[in-house]
């Protein structure tokens, strides 16, 4: 019985302690600071999703001045000013996951992020003004997602929880690299409400 008790006992401070080390991991996940990632794309079914196909140089970031950025060809710039104008803000932010400060560009509608000294990494556009080109068709926020069948008539198989359309950037070999573009839309009204870049 005593033996019984004892076995009990442990298996009791086993279990909490258990449950004190998952609490204080969720806490300090969430006081983190790491590089910006959409969440509709979870990291756990990026190997299940189908995405589009597209080169970096099909996609061109065009600012509300007309100034714009292709993503292949322009990747290595560290300076957005002479493209897009001058942002409203710029402030120093620390990729958790590369160890390093970059550098958060904020426009009205859109932040960019840059790696210093290296290049322009990512974007998220959430507000209308900045548009983007995908292989000529024009996306903006608040545009139908409908336009994407311009250039992709079969777009609606990519689609992901009636929300999001994804794409991954094809590199040399033709080989799909881990960087994805998430276009994501209201279910009822069909419009564009973000658009994104980032890495799983």
């Amino acid at each position: 019985m005593k033996r019984l008790k004892s076995i009990s006992i442990a298996i009791i401070g086993v279990t909490c302690l258990l449950l004190l080390v998952l609490i204080a991991s969720r806490a300090q996940n969430a006081n983190s600071c790491s590089k910006p990632m959409n969440t509709q794309l979870p990291s756990s079914d990026l190997g299940q999703i189908k995405h589009i196909a597209i080169q970096g140089s099909d996609v061109t970031i065009i600012g509300p001045n007309g100034g714009q950025l292709n993503f292949r060809k322009q990747r290595n710039t560290t300076d957005l000013t002479p493209i897009f104008g001058k942002p409203d803000r710029i402030t120093d932010f620390y990729a958790e996951m590369e160890s390093e400060w970059w550098k958060k560009w904020e426009y009205p509608g859109a932040k960019f992020y840059i790696i210093p000294n290296k290049m322009f990494d990512s974007f998220e556009i959430g507000g209308p003004g900045f548009k983007l080109n995908v292989k000529g068709t024009i996306l903006e926020v608040g545009k139908p997602i409908d336009e994407l069948a311009k250039a992709f008539p079969d777009f609606k198989n990519y689609i992901i929880k009636n929300r999001t359309v994804s794409f991954a950037f094809q590199m040399a070999d033709g080989k799909l690299s881990d960087e994805f573009m998430g276009i994501t839309f209201d279910p009822v009204t069909r419009n564009i409400t973000s658009m994104y870049n980032g890495m799983p």
